[in-house]
């Protein structure tokens, strides 16, 4: 990575990657590059969208500064970690596979036919862990790698998702998927920030804006999560 030319005395400039997952796209990623871009010009921003395992993997190596991921993959060497939020997991479906329940538990599922992630990824680990916790298999209608193919398989009726509220949000707005929350299944995201680019003008505003915008689409309700910022860092984030 090229060092940050900036200095704290000055506008920040230079260069910052970030990891970013697909899941918040819409309720995350995309206002954060638009509100950073405006308030800091002179940085150029390379953005990485990728599950955590793989932006993980590639903040060790020195290709990204930070990066938005699952908690229990942000343990990476050299990194500082801060869990951010908890958002709950849904069944994402196009077909009325339990219309009169507004909370499901994984014994509900054990019948529903299931478009899921193909194995190695943390959801689907977590998936299969819950079922096996129960003596169960899931009903795997489809296995794919990659979120906008889940989207599409699960708007298709082919089966249902199982996924973090946030990436399915667009969808449940157009009326094209329910997302009902199951019991017992939720994520943490935290953001891991490389030590080595942690004095960097241009990442410590970045990293500012990120919980700034994780508490107000929280606060907003455009992002149906709990803040896991202290009373402290939700006060500094929101100065």
């Amino acid at each position: 990575m090229k060092e940050d030319v900036a200095t704290l005395d000055r506008e920040p400039s230079g260069n910052v990657a970030i990891g970013l997952p697909p899941s918040l796209a819409s309720v995350l990623n995309g206002p954060l590059v638009e509100e950073y871009h405006r308030a800091f010009p002179k940085v150029s921003l390379f953005v990485h969208e990728g599950i955590s395992n793989f932006v993980g993997e590639k903040l060790i190596d020195g290709e990204l500064d930070l990066a938005l991921m699952f908690s229990t993959r942000a343990h990476l060497r050299n990194t500082s970690v801060k869990v951010l939020a908890t958002e709950p997991m849904v069944l994402a479906s196009a077909l009325p596979y339990a219309p009169s329940k507004v909370l499901l538990s994984m014994s509900d599922l054990s019948n529903v036919p299931l478009v899921l992630y193909r194995l190695p990824n943390h959801i689907r680990w977590r998936v299969d862990v819950a079922f096996q916790q129960l003596g169960l298999q899931p009903c795997v209608a489809t296995e794919t790698n990659t979120l906008s193919m889940l989207l599409e398989l699960a708007r298709r009726g082919v089966g249902a998702a199982i996924l973090p509220r946030s990436a399915v949000e667009q969808d449940v707005s157009q009326n094209l998927l329910s997302a009902v929350p199951i019991r017992g299944m939720s994520i943490d995201w935290a953001l891991a920030v490389s030590r080595d680019r942690a004095h960097s003008p241009a990442v410590q505003m970045l990293v500012r804006n990120v919980e700034e915008l994780v508490l107000k689409q929280i606060r907003t309700g455009k992002w149906q999560a709990r803040s896991q910022l202290t009373s402290r860092e939700e006060g500094s984030a929101s100065n």
